[in-house]
């Protein structure tokens, strides 16, 4: 009888627990993050080797200004955990945390000020056009995120 009550609960807690985290931009994540974070500025680097064969290194400096909020920040990027390198929230290195297309940092790390959170990482090549003299992309809305770490939506403007 108790293996059938540790069953029962073990199914009762999974049917109860929330996916927070989804593939793609949902509009409660969108409205979520509009709410949350303002003034956002990219500093991106890019190394692009000679040959197309090699893998694309880069560096993002996401900077913005923080609304407090309770839920772990969603950053957009489509390729998968491994392309991650490393990620420091305001200068302190932290512990790599991805989900369904979405770099996670938590929200208590976060000031009501300004954030920079820096990401290493090697660039997704699915947006990428890539030839032996030049390297080309048409970052339609949602099509960044497949290259490099970004806050995807439209409404989310930055220098």
């Amino acid at each position: 009888m108790p293996k059938l009550l540790l069953i029962f609960l073990l199914i009762a807690v999974a049917c109860t627990t929330k996916e927070t985290v989804t593939p793609g931009i949902p509009l409660e994540l969108a409205e979520q993050r509009r709410n949350s974070i303002q003034d956002v500025v990219y500093d991106l680097s890019l190394d692009i080797p000679a040959s197309r064969k090699d893998n694309i290194q880069g560096i993002i400096d996401i900077t913005f200004t923080w609304k407090s909020n309770p839920a772990d920040l969603q950053i957009d990027f489509m390729p998968e955990k491994s392309s991650l390198k490393s990620i420091a929230v305001n200068g302190t290195p932290e512990k790599i945390r991805y989900a369904n297309e979405h770099i996670l940092v938590a929200g208590g790390l976060l000031t009501e000020k300004t954030n920079t959170i820096r990401i290493e990482f090697i660039a997704g090549n699915a947006a990428l056009n890539r030839n032996d003299d030049f390297l080309y992309s048409l970052f339609v809305p949602a099509r960044a995120s497949t290259c490099f770490p970004v806050f995807d939506q439209p409404d989310i403007k930055a220098i």
